[in-house]
């Protein structure tokens, strides 16, 4: 996917916004987040196998109204961000090897009360005491 078009999806009022398979740029993520018109409205956000890599960026959380987050099969990397937004219902983080660490009950999105699903399968992360619907291992 050309950067070109990405940019321009950013400027948008997409409530879904689902790129796989495509090697987009580090700092996807990041623009994401800071784009006005995704931070109300951005829903769904699927960048599975998309060759992310480095930190999720704490501005992740300003996407009030997103629902899933998928970013499955990527190179992301420590640290997670201190929260995640409060609308999330479901989230894949599975096979970003790099990940590790033990997440304590109220760290990132062991905290998420809404959470639903959450798939951490496939990376170095565990949870220390309860951690919701999340899946490790």
């Amino acid at each position: 996917m050309g950067t070109e078009l990405l940019t321009s999806l950013l400027g948008i009022n997409l409530q879904n916004l689902v790129i796989n398979g495509q090697a987009l740029g580090s700092d996807t993520l990041s623009n994401i987040a800071s784009s006005p018109p995704l931070r109300g409205n951005l829903k769904l956000l699927d960048l599975s196998s998309t060759s992310l890599s480095g930190p999720i960026p704490s501005a992740i959380s300003s996407l009030a109204s997103l629902v899933e987050l998928h970013l499955d099969n990527n190179a992301l990397t420590n640290p997670l961000p201190a929260a995640f937004p409060p609308s999330l219902r479901a989230l894949t983080l599975a096979n970003n090897t790099q990940l590790t660490g033990a997440l304590g009950p109220g760290a990132a999105f062991c905290a998420l009360a809404g959470l639903q699903t959450c798939d951490a399968r496939g990376t170095g992360l565990s949870a220390q005491g309860a951690c919701g619907s999340c899946r490790f291992a």
